[in-house]
């Protein structure tokens, strides 16, 4: 799965990407987002 689309209410609010929460999950866990290898 690389992509996921976001809606509420039926209504798509927008697309998240595999790399997208590899970048947020980092941020969450205090490391530079970008040192982060994606495959």
């Amino acid at each position: 799965l690389r992509q996921c689309l976001v809606t509420r209410s039926g209504r798509l609010l927008g697309i998240i990407t595999k790399k997208d929460v590899l970048r947020h999950m980092a941020q969450m866990a205090n490391q530079d987002p970008e040192s982060i290898m994606f495959n």
